[in-house]
């Protein structure tokens, strides 16, 4: 009963007393349809535009991966696991290194009374560090010069690569510096502690091994080199997937919330004009007069499927529309001198 009078005396109450018709309520119902699925498909629809322009972005960039240096299937798991591993001992031995030089830069810059303090100390973390890096990376560009990695998927170099005499001196010069800065500085360190009173094999043998493990390491980082590539884009090109796949289920997502939220708004406003339709009878009946048909633009409203129909149709003439809108905006930045927006260049 409220809701009678609330739309009687308040929102409808010219339709109400100006005719016997129904067809005012039938426009206003359809009309609050399109309202409010216009508002939100237009929202979700921007949104699935800009996805769809960042999947096509994706597509692009998996697309430029060279096809031929990429893990296939049956070789990427195995391989994986051994890059896995060799970078976890690279670690390893990159700390262990560290740790070793960081005793021997003790002797580069010594613990004094000026030198005390987190300072020093931070620079001598920092010069192991360096040093470290220097000789693993000289060992492994040494090795490359020498014994030039074969890169996984690419075919024999015709040419082969040049051996290149100045590059390969340049590096060894780097590693030999290197090698006989931990030499120098760890003897050194040894005969610093306790007066030198330390067993001669042990220290030689530490000093010996501080020099190998750069060696070692760069061994190693030449064996990743060989499927860095090749790994690496295998692994872009499962992301770019995974985005894509991700997007597509959004889409999904986006696509059945319109259709769902249309569903709804259209079934609400039938019900909606289904009350009015029968507040207006009643109000008819009180005033004696006879209820006249739906006029034929307005005979959508005699069910609820002929309803969904026009709304849909109308819906989809609205997204033509915006479709066509969007793509003028995006089309007026290209067009040239004498040409239509729109129309493609010869």
């Amino acid at each position: 009963m409220l809701r009678y009078l609330y739309y009687r005396h308040w929102k409808f109450r010219p339709e109400f007393e100006k005719d016997n018709r129904i067809d005012p309520f039938a426009v206003y119902c359809m009309d609050a349809t399109q309202d409010a699925v216009k508002r939100k498909g237009d929202k979700i629809r921007k949104y699935i535009r800009n996805l769809t322009d960042r999947k096509k972005s994706f597509i692009e960039k998996r697309e430029r991966i060279p096809k031929d240096m990429i893990l296939e299937n049956d070789e990427y798991y195995n391989i994986r696991s051994k890059i896995r591993r060799l970078r976890f001992i690279l670690i390893l031995i990159f700390l262990a290194e560290s740790g070793l030089n960081y005793f021997t830069s003790l002797i580069a810059i010594p613990v004094t009374d000026e030198t005390k303090g987190i300072a020093f100390t931070l620079l001598r973390i920092a010069l192991a560090l360096v040093v470290t890096a220097i000789g693993i990376v000289c060992a492994d560009q040494f090795f490359e010069e020498i014994l030039p990695s074969k890169k996984y998927g690419v075919k024999e170099v015709t040419p082969p690569k040049k051996f290149n005499p100045m590059r390969m001196l340049v590096w060894l010069v780097g590693l030999v510096v290197i090698e006989y800065m931990i030499f120098h500085f760890g003897l050194a360190r040894v005969n610093d502690i306790e007066g030198g009173a330390v067993n001669g094999d042990t220290a030689k043998s530490l000093i010996i091994l501080s020099m190998v493990i750069p060696i070692v390491a760069g061994g190693i980082g030449w064996e990743i080199s060989n499927f860095r590539d090749a790994y690496r884009n295998r692994r872009l090109y499962d992301r770019y997937t995974n985005c894509i796949n991700h997007i597509d289920n959004k889409l999904e997502n986006l696509r059945e919330t319109e259709n769902g939220y249309f569903q709804k708004k259209t079934n609400n406003y039938w019900h909606t004009y289904n009350r009015l339709k029968n507040f207006k009878e009643y109000y008819n009946s009180k005033k004696q007069r006879e209820n006249v048909a739906l006029l034929k633009e307005n005979e959508f409203a005699t069910d609820y499927d002929r309803v969904y129909a026009e709304s849909l149709r109308r819906y989809n003439k609205h997204k033509e529309k915006q479709d066509a809108i969007e793509r003028t905006k995006i089309n007026t930045s290209e067009t040239t001198p004498g040409k239509k927006i729109g129309q493609d260049s010869d």
